[in-house]
């Protein structure tokens, strides 16, 4: 007949085959990771010289002063021996004619001994606005 839906059908029932129904679930933050409050939807990886070692951690446990981890660790790594040549840089200091030098550690990563200084005799000042600058 005339209606103001025309040849209009109606649907009785909608079927739908070959999918999953979505299942809301709450999962822990792996290790690495910890969650900063209970109510947070988020996973905070640990910072530089931190881990969590198991999945669902509320923080991060520090390394010990031998030790060191990257960020987002789940264990704290060993720090090795530092070499002098690679690990540290020299700073010179020429004071009363006498040269002085002590090591200035640049790789965190590697556990210091105490390095060497040394002084001796013979080292020239560089003049007002020069520094010196070491050649091979």
């Amino acid at each position: 007949g005339d209606s103001k839906f025309g040849d209009a059908a109606w649907i009785k029932d909608i079927r739908i085959s070959g999918t999953k129904p979505f299942v809301h679930r709450c999962e822990l933050c792996p290790a690495g990771t910890y969650q900063t409050a209970p109510e947070s939807n988020e996973c905070t990886p640990c910072t530089e010289n931190t881990f969590s070692d198991f999945p669902g951690a509320t923080r991060c446990t520090p390394c010990s002063a031998a030790e060191w981890a990257p960020k987002g660790s789940e264990r704290c790594l060993t720090k090795e021996a530092c070499e002098l040549e690679t690990d540290f840089i020299p700073i010179r200091t020429c004071v009363n004619g006498k040269e002085s030098v002590r090591y200035e550690q640049v790789d965190p990563h590697c556990n210091p001994s105490n390095p060497p200084t040394d002084t001796k005799d013979g080292c020239t000042p560089c003049p007002a606005g020069l520094v010196p600058h070491d050649t091979a």
